[in-house]
């Protein structure tokens, strides 16, 4: 019973090309940290009902690779293992991963999304504009943004969508 009371959380998770990026800092490509990270959160948090969404996972140069993995579910096995095969290769059509995500929460509350991203939308979509049309549209879920080595420049572009939407 308690499984059908919990939260819902997305995580969207950038697939592109540029997660093979390393860190300054770090000998290890920017995916590789965040499947660490990411698999430990998965498995201490026993609690919400975990879906998985990916951009620019498994084609190169298309703006329509988008992939609701996983809608959420108490089961952390399909979000772990997909985490641990993502092969990023694509572009980063950020934006139309929040809409799609949006649609598999469907009319699920509470819920929030969990965007873990390298960079803004590079598939020419305006992610603060979409923020705001997902404020109104889906009251009641927020958009958390991790910014995984994000140029200062850019970090604006993320931003906005938690401010917006609540998170």
């Amino acid at each position: 019973a308690r499984a059908n009371d919990a939260a819902s959380a997305m995580i969207v998770l950038d697939g592109s090309g540029s997660m093979w990026a390393r860190f300054d800092a770090e000998k290890r490509a920017k995916i590789d940290v965040v499947r660490d990270q990411l698999t430990a959160a998965l498995q201490s948090n026993t609690v919400n009902r975990i879906g998985l969404t990916s951009f620019g996972h498994r084609r190169r140069g298309n703006c329509g690779d988008v992939e609701v993995i996983s809608a959420p579910d108490v089961s952390r096995t399909t979000p772990l293992d997909a985490v641990a095969k993502l092969n990023p290769r694509g572009k980063g059509p950020m934006v139309s991963a929040l809409r799609e995500t949006i649609a598999a929460l469907g009319n699920e509350r509470p819920a929030s999304i969990i965007l873990i991203s390298d960079g803004p939308d590079n598939c020419q979509q305006d992610a603060c504009a979409a923020a705001s049309e997902f404020a109104a549209s889906t009251p009641g879920v927020a958009i958390h943004t991790i910014a995984i080595g994000v140029p200062t420049q850019d970090q604006p572009r993320l931003a906005c969508i938690a401010k917006t939407t609540g998170g």
